[in-house]
């Protein structure tokens, strides 16, 4: 970034960011929208968007949304298609609605394989562990800290959502740490699990948590401290294979609701839907796009607001 580029964001924004981000102006947006490429431990260098609301002053200890992307090499243009910028910017107009910080990682960086989206899905050990360490601890500390100029290694209050396979991971993720996030939301989320998902049933969302599991997370959810929000609009991926969301998140909400476990589950379409035939909106960005408002919007009202110290 340029003297005069960091100079203007420093003027704009009330303190200096990261040498490593630049000013995204393409589409304009009220509040400030970053892309940055930064080096974590646990995966190395990676790229990621983030979105300040308008009025944000550094140290402001808003709470922060984490956005997983879907399993396709979109990158920042996803976030273009779906409109999530000026979303956020319409949102936050509304002097009612709590104000968080909106954060989102790349699947992959531009020098990786897109096999390497695997890594997002997933498990106990190797690269699918050291996703795990970077969406829930190493990435929003970074953007809690540098990014937002606060003090403390972690943001109070956090939220996770995604689509897709974002979704998968980010109801994961919340499950396996019900402390670490506030709420947890996905859209169209893949719960058989694409790649490694489909041959390996434990990683199917309706199987990868045991009976006792369940119990655990039960009890932060009844505590308050952990709400879940599962929504869906297809029903079988069309080429034949049960990729994602009709029939697996109807299996997942029955198995949550077996175990007692409190969330909220949208079908945004007909259960007579006839197999590999979509149901409204599909699997694509015209249905995201449709519902994205009202999902910041239910983020805005679990996160609440945090004051600045």
């Amino acid at each position: 970034m340029t003297m005069v580029a960091t100079t203007l964001l420093s003027t704009l924004l009330g303190y200096a960011p990261p040498s490593d981000c630049k000013i995204v102006t393409s589409p304009p947006t009220i509040g400030t929208t970053f892309r940055c490429t930064s080096t974590f431990p646990s995966l190395g260098r990676r790229t990621y968007s983030v979105y300040l609301p308008k009025g944000f002053e550094k140290g402001q200890r808003l709470p922060v949304l984490v956005f997983l992307q879907t399993g396709e090499p979109y990158v920042n243009g996803l976030f273009k298609n779906l409109g999530v910028y000026p979303t956020l910017d319409k949102l936050f107009g509304d002097s009612a609605v709590n104000k968080f910080v909106f954060a989102s990682p790349d699947q992959v960086m531009p020098s990786e394989p897109e096999s390497s989206r695997v890594y997002y899905v997933t498990g106990t050990t190797g690269k699918f562990a050291k996703w795990h360490k970077f969406v829930t601890k190493e990435f929003p500390s970074l953007v809690w800290k540098r990014v937002m100029g606060n003090v403390g290694e972690q943001p109070e209050r956090m939220a996770i959502d995604g689509i897709s396979l974002g979704g998968y991971n980010a109801i994961q993720y919340a499950l396996s740490n019900p402390t670490v996030f506030r709420a947890a939301a996905c859209m169209s989320a893949a719960f058989y699990g694409p790649g490694v998902g489909f041959a390996n049933k434990k990683l199917q969302m309706q199987n990868r948590y045991s009976d006792a599991e369940l119990a655990a997370i039960k009890a932060r959810v009844d505590a308050g401290s952990l709400k879940l929000r599962i929504q869906t609009s297809d029903a079988k991926d069309p080429r034949g294979k049960p990729l994602d969301s009709g029939p697996s998140t109807r299996e997942v909400s029955a198995r949550w609701i077996a175990a007692g476990l409190a969330h909220d589950v949208i079908l945004d379409g007909p259960a007579t839907s006839p197999p590999g035939v979509y149901w409204q909106g599909g699997h694509k960005v015209a249905y995201w796009k449709t519902i994205l408002e009202s999902r910041f919007r239910w983020h805005a009202i679990e996160l609440g607001s945090i004051s600045s110290p």
